[in-house]
């Protein structure tokens, strides 16, 4: 994603609002489209000319795009290739507004692609906040392959959550078109066992960082700060193992410390033991340790 994707929302709510400078400078006082040159100059900075449209979508969308309801358009942008992000307020939280959109997107013929290989095996394990797999979701078309989507979904400060979907065009001329939606030739990693770590995503009001991971070894850590107490932290990661197909075998609970057995089947079948454990760090409110390690 280009680098100035990442100041569109704060960019779309100045325009949205008022933009003041100190008493000493000319001041620029609710005229939207002074502040829509001044964002469109911004982002040229970054390579080629941006459209900014205030508190509405383009006029001409190539797919029709869902919205979900209570939702206020902040704004959008059309780039001189035809790329267009658009950036909204929704009223559901994060896991809500994921989920919709999830469902909207496949029943409109959108659907994930598998993950790149070289980036999806060095990526497994718990996943930091930072990651593109934390926020970051990709969606190709059945039978429009001109197209790609992005989507992000965050928590808003002053709104449930904030949204910002990317409907990116495919040069198919340029070989070196970055493409998500185009098949990966099939590599042998000789990586022995990263491919036995699934992905375990955070829960949302949850920061990760430090990640330590052993592939050789199967051993994935990360510190975690959160206001969740270690049951429900637990039992998030859990449904993420279960999905993944691993059963629990067993697990125990302290003040400090909660851990679980698990079995699971490797691709070719044999099977394979788990231990994933959280660790409340002493002296540090609301920080724990994570591990997770095939045995």
């Amino acid at each position: 994603m280009s680098r100035y994707l990442k100041l569109l929302p704060s960019l779309l709510i100045v325009l949205a609002g008022t933009f003041v400078l100190t008493p000493s400078i000319a001041q620029t006082t609710n005229e939207e489209p002074g502040l829509r040159k001044f964002v469109e100059r911004m982002l040229s900075i970054y390579g080629g000319d941006t459209k900014v449209i205030v508190g509405k979508l383009p006029e001409k969308m190539p797919v029709e795009l869902p919205i979900p309801s209570a939702s206020q358009i902040l704004g959008s942008t059309v780039s001189e290739k035809g790329n267009i992000q658009v950036v909204l307020d929704a009223s559901g939280t994060v896991e809500q507004v994921t989920d919709f959109y999830k469902n909207q997107l496949q029943k409109s013929g959108w659907e994930q692609p598998n993950k790149n290989p070289d980036i999806d095996n060095f990526s497994r394990g718990f996943v930091e906040t930072s990651s593109q797999f934390g926020d970051y979701l990709t969606f190709c078309h059945q039978t429009n392959k001109l197209l790609y989507l992005g989507l992000r979904i965050k928590k808003g400060k002053e709104t449930p959550s904030i949204v910002s979907v990317d409907l990116n065009s495919v040069n198919e001329k340029d070989e070196n078109s970055y493409n998500p939606c185009k098949e990966s030739p099939t590599v042998d990693y000789q990586m022995g066992e990263v491919i036995l770590l699934p992905i375990l995503t955070p829960p949302s009001d949850t920061e990760v960082s430090r990640k330590g991971t052993d592939y050789s070894n199967n051993d994935s850590s990360v510190s975690l700060e959160t206001k969740l107490d270690s049951k429900t932290l637990a039992n998030h990661y859990s449904q993420q193992l279960e999905k993944a197909g691993w059963k629990r075998i067993d697990s125990g609970e302290t003040n400090s410390y909660s851990w679980s057995t698990w079995t699971f089947k490797d691709e070719k079948g044999k099977s394979r033991q788990g231990l994933m454990s959280f660790t409340r760090l002493e002296g540090k409110l609301n920080q724990y340790f994570a591990n997770l390690k095939v045995l």
